[in-house]
């Protein structure tokens, strides 16, 4: 019997007696100590054995290793003799490794391994230390005398230079990119070194130093899988183009790093299928809209439906709610203005079931992933990024000179049988305008005084990136400005940093990756000094006295002044908003087997928006001569949330068929605070930023929400041959937003797609075809974007006391059964390819059906409530047609041009609501976005004012019917994207369109043309004056109690303001120069490029008003210029 028998059999014999007197151990606790000693030293002597054993088995090293790396080489060692090896991956570096050993010592294979090699080792008990061998200056000389620099250039087949292709040293971890130009440059050990270039959707190329020293100019061919190869984010997971089964836009840095926008949203206008943006106003910090695929939701009062589709940032849920609580043009308060558009990769917009159903509930609107940017493998790189510029509204209103003016009031005074004033004859008349108050032969513009200014931009990047395999990382920062065209010195300021580091284990099996991106947002915009400014009396007195104070223009010195001095807000009403954004996120990976990877990742989102606005006792009259009434108002709003999710991921695999599945859960909480006071009748002006210092504190409004939700969600992807792909996707979710009998619901899609251009046939019958794919999709997602606490009974105060307490009311009716919308999505695509993929086709169509609407339903009288909030049996339908076409004209060696057209043509309509709810502006079969409102029928030819059908067949001056239907949504819309280069100028040119109806100037003048004091648009010119007369304008009028009068409040809303607002705009031109290679090298710089954009330069529309895109009276997106340069070195 051999030692180990021995010991093993003495060992089990113990154990057992363990085992016995562990049962007695009460009654044996002596004999237990004893036997655990025994234990003791048979665990002793059991090791010394295995020790004198292993001893001799693991000095025996067999190798065979041909140009192994240094890895490969110690993880065949440490597999044989349990050594562990302890070295630096940063410092230690080998040439390729060819050893033939057998049975040799430890000692022995480390000698033939490291054999000339810069490497020496000791060995201290188990442990192998690797370290730099200490070199001779011969030595050193020589070593540094073998080290090649290989220069040169990497292009495509048609001559085009590639940027960011990978250049590394195979099997060592060197490596470095291509430079915009295609340019490289990369130090190796010696000339026999193998250099490998690779970038994806090309064949990668392997050549030795040596041969590069006379080959300047790589040329990478694309692969088979160009176009097919392209990485679709899906959040969760990502695919690549060839096996999507869902429908996803995507916008990359560099279409974004064309325009000069302080917005992300702006850089997919234009760009993107399905997703219908437009921008609030041309103020800095402005809101945006996103519908994406049409509104899935019937509107309904005194219910908050968010529209919006769920944004992702780098993982992290991302709020879309506007913060401006004292702002009322929210100039200070649209979330994504504090994400910089500098920092972010890719845009990604989730629309069909497919890809969006493993968002469950938040994914009902569609789905918006925005990745930020990370480090890449290579050299530090610093690239600085400066430009400059200003905007200009697009168009100015043209409104009334001094003398049209002055004979339109007049002429209303006539036709309201009234006297033209006189100050003279009347000191208390005040029609100043007309009654010899103000000069009747002054003129200002106004429009061109306050919209005709130019708003500056300013803007600043720095960013530093680099890193080898392992870790990667990226650090930036970004000053941008925005000013604006108004004689004001507000502005909006923002700073940012971003931060990206990725991190990986030598073996590559565990990553962790650290993202965060903080924005400090200072927006000094005032929120008034809109249209109304703009309508001031032409003849209106100068803003300013000699002396250069505001001129307020009383009739008597130190009297009351005759009109409201604009100025007196632009320089004396301070505003502020004040916003701190902060966005982490952290991701850890492991490998636990071949395929099988256990994730989990963290993220946390807070926003602190502080905002004020300041009145002092100098903004108004002095003539009053208020001693108290200053006031400032005060917002404060917070939102903070945390995300956490674990997730499992198994993807191998067999023979044709790949399989790739996931199975994850969701932890999300989300707080937000809300509070608005204002303090009046302040002891001092320079006090207005205390509160505490107001006589009289009011507390507007206050609120707090506390959202929590949490899901399982699994995913399995299979694919065969690259031919079939099937997709099945199911999430349950709950959220605290509706009933205790309604928190869960289950989601699921699947998504299949046959890629017949590689079937056998297809190749024989289509050889022109590169790509063609059938796919299709449906599922089942829902909505929880309500408020908050809609099914729970709600109180409000009152503003009576009892016993000097407030009481309560109740405001809402509880409903334990309140449940989710859900929204059935179908939808079918097909993707073709045409010669080699220089001609690419995506067709969808897509039909959204929305049911279970939250609506308010009818409650009894007696119930003490008029509605309760209710899933009812109402359904809305949105089908849409999408098409994309992306076409390579001319490929050459200097010259490229490539085109993309994107269009979509959206319906939508109402399937069906109960008989017991009004439908007030629905109809069935109707779109939802439709609204009723007052038909014009056209001009009384005896009376000179409008007149409107009145319901029963008759028309009316003074009470017009809602009769009318008119629709605002987008018949259709998309873009135009032609880039162009030639050697080295790059042109890049977008175009946007949209058919739509919407309002005219007209929906925001609240005065008819002849009231007092409010000058008008030169169209109103063409009005009624004598009997008989068939105009467009009716009559002038300024007596409020005349037909005519009336007459226009129901014209400003009824279909004559809505009318044509199509377009087509040229959204975007980028001309770039990039200096030759022969210079920067001498500037020891790697890359400059000068450039310039232009923003909203033309558009081509049959709108009369100021913009089609924002309409009515706000101010219009501006026309921006800019000029900038960006060097990396």
């Amino acid at each position: 019997m051999s030692k180990i028998d021995t010991v093993l059999t003495q060992t089990l014999a113990n154990v057992m007696k363990f085992y016995t007197n562990l049962r007695a151990l009460p009654k044996a606790w002596p004999y237990f100590k004893k036997s655990f000693l025994i234990m003791k030293l048979t665990t002793l002597i059991l090791f010394i054995a295995f020790l004198n054993v292993s001893a001799k088995t693991y000095s025996q090293v067999t190798l065979r290793e041909k140009n192994a790396s240094l890895e490969e080489t110690i993880k065949a060692i440490k597999e044989q003799t349990g050594y562990f090896f302890i070295y630096s991956d940063q410092e230690i570096k080998t040439k390729p490794i060819t050893v033939d050993l057998k049975n040799a010592s430890v000692e022995k294979a480390l000698d033939e391994c490291f054999k000339d090699q810069p490497v020496s080792f000791k060995i201290i008990d188990k442990n192998i230390i690797l370290q730099l061998k200490e070199q001779s200056l011969f030595d050193q000389a020589r070593v540094y005398l073998a080290q090649v620099t290989v220069t040169g250039k990497v292009i495509d087949e048609t001559g085009q230079p590639m940027t960011g292709v990978t250049v590394r040293v195979k099997d060592l971890n060197t490596a470095t990119l291509t430079d915009n130009k295609g340019f490289y440059e990369i130090t190796v050990p010696d000339e026999k070194t193998t250099i490998v270039f690779s970038f994806i959707g090309f064949e990668s190329q392997e050549y030795t130093a040596n041969e590069l020293t006379k080959i300047k100019t790589i040329t990478l061919k694309a692969s088979n899988t160009n176009l097919k190869e392209v990485v679709v984010n899906k959040g969760y997971y990502t695919t690549t183009q060839l096996l999507n089964t869902g429908s996803v836009s995507s916008v990359n840095a560099s279409q974004i790093a064309q325009e000069p926008i302080n917005n992300p949203l702006t850089a997919l206008q234009g760009r993107v299928t399905g997703a219908f943006i437009t921008q609030g106003s041309g103020l800095p910090g402005s809101s945006f809209s996103l519908l994406v695929r049409g509104q899935n939701a019937i509107p309904a009062d005194g219910l908050v439906k968010d529209t919006n589709p769920f944004f992702v940032i780098d993982g992290v849920p991302y709020m879309d709610q506007t913060l401006g609580l004292v702002n009322t043009n929210l100039s200070g308060g649209n979330p994504l203005n504090y994400i910089n558009p500098q920092d972010i990769e890719t845009i990604d917009i989730l629309k069909d079931a497919d890809a969006t159903a493993i968002y469950g509930s938040r994914g009902a609107n569609g789905v918006v992933l925005i990745t930020t940017k990370k480090g890449k493998i290579g050299a530090t790189k610093i690239t600085a990024n400066v430009y400059g510029g200003y905007g200009k509204v697009t168009k100015l209103p043209q409104l009334l000179n001094t003398q049209q003016y002055i004979s339109m009031r007049e002429e209303a005074l006539k036709n309201d049988g009234l006297p033209i004033p006189s100050i003279t004859t009347d000191p208390t008349d005040y029609n100043y305008d007309i009654d010899g108050a103000w000069s009747k032969d002054r003129y200002t513009d106004w429009a061109k005084y306050f919209w005709g200014g130019a708003a500056q931009y300013r803007n600043v990047d720095l960013s530093v990136s680099g890193g080898n395999n392992n870790t990667q990382y990226l650090i930036s920062g970004t000053w941008h400005r925005e000013a604006t065209v108004y004689n004001d010195p507000g502005a909006d300021t923002k700073a940012a940093f971003h931060f990206g580091l990725n991190s990986a284990s030598s073996n590559q099996k565990f990553k962790i990756s650290f993202f965060g991106n903080y924005v400090n947002d200072n927006n000094t915009v005032q929120s008034l000094g809109s249209f109304s400014d703009l309508l001031l009396p032409p003849n209106a007195p100068t803003l300013y006295n000699a002396d250069g104070t505001l001129n307020w223009a009383p009739l008597t010195p130190g009297g009351v002044g005759t009109w409201t001095n604009p100025l007196a807000h632009y320089l004396y009403s301070h505003y502020s908003a004040i916003t701190d954004n902060l966005v982490g996120d952290v991701i850890m990976s492991y490998q636990l087997t071949n395929g099988l990877t256990i994730k989990a990742s963290g993220g946390y989102t807070v926003t602190r928006t502080d905002e004020k606005r300041q009145l002092p006792l100098k903004y108004y009259d002095p003539g009053y001569h208020f001693t108290t009434g200053n006031q400032s108002t005060f917002g404060n709003a917070n939102n903070r949330s945390w995300i956490v999710e674990p997730q499992l991921n198994y993807n191998n695999t067999f023979g044709k068929a790949e399989i790739n599945t996931l199975i994850g859960s969701t932890f999300q909480q989300q707080e937000n605070q809300r509070l608005q006071t204002t303090g009046t009748n302040f002891s001092s002006d320079a006090l207005l930023s205390n509160l505490s210092a107001a006589s009289v504190i009011t507390i507007n409004s206050s609120s707090q929400a506390l959202y929590r939700y949490s899901a399982i969600y699994g995913r399995i992807g299979m694919t065969w041959d690259n031919k079939y792909v099937l997709n099945i996707t199911a999430r349950r979710d709950a959220s605290s937003r509706f009933g205790p009998d309604r928190q869960f619901a289950n989601f699921f899609s699947t998504g299949a797609a046959w890629i017949f251009s590689n079937e056998n046939f297809s190749k024989d019958l289509f050889p022109w075809l590169s790509l063609g794919k059938i796919r299709g999709s449906y599922g089942i997602t829902g909505s929880d974007q309500i408020s908050d606490y809609y099914f729970m009974d709600l109180y409000s105060s009152v503003s009576k006391t009892y016993d000097e307490i407030k009481g309560l009311q109740p405001t809402r009716f509880y409903n334990p059964v309140l449940g989710w919308e859900s929204t059935k999505k179908l939808e079918v695509g097909v993707d073709l390819g045409f010669i080699n993929d220089r001609i690419n086709l995506s067709v969808d169509y897509y039909r959204n059906r929305s049911g279970n609407q939250l609506l308010n339903q009818p409650l009894p009288i007696s119930t003490g409530f008029g509605t309760i909030i209710t899933n009812i049996d109402g359904s809305v339908q949105n089908t849409g047609l999408e098409i994309v076409l992306n076409t390579v004209n001319v490929k050459s060696p200097d010259f490229h041009w490539q085109s993309n057209f994107n269009l979509t043509m959206p319906q939508n309509k109402l399937l069906r609501i109960p008989d017991y709810l009004t439908l007030g502006d629905f109809t069935i079969g109707k779109p939802i976005t439709q609204i009723k409102v007052p038909h014009l029928v056209g001009i009384d030819s005896v009376t000179g004012a409008y007149i409107f059908s009145d319901g029963n067949g008759g028309t009316t001056s003074t009470s017009a019917a809602a009769t009318a239907y008119m629709n605002t949504a987008p018949k259709l819309y998309g873009g135009f994207d032609n880039n162009i280069s030639y050697k080295n100028f790059s042109l890049d040119i977008l175009f946007s369109f949209v058919k739509q109806t919407g309002r005219s100037i007209f929906s925001g003048i609240g005065n008819p043309p002849g009231d007092w004091m409010v000058n008008q648009p030169t169209y109103v010119l063409d009005r009624w004056q004598n009997n008989g007369d068939r105009n467009i304008y009716q009559r002038f009028t300024q007596d409020y109690s005349t037909d005519a009068y009336r007459a226009y409040s129901s014209l400003i809303n009824s279909d004559f303001t809505y009318v044509d607002a199509s377009y087509i705009r040229l959204k975007n031109l980028a001309l770039s120069w990039s200096v030759p290679r022969s210079l920067t090298a001498r500037l020891k710089l790697d890359d400059v490029k000068f450039y310039f954009q232009g923003q909203n330069l033309l558009t081509i529309t049959s709108y009369k008003g100021l913009d089609p895109e924002t309409q009515g009276v706000s101010l219009p997106p501006l026309r921006v210029y800019t000029l900038g340069i960006q060097a990396t070195f």
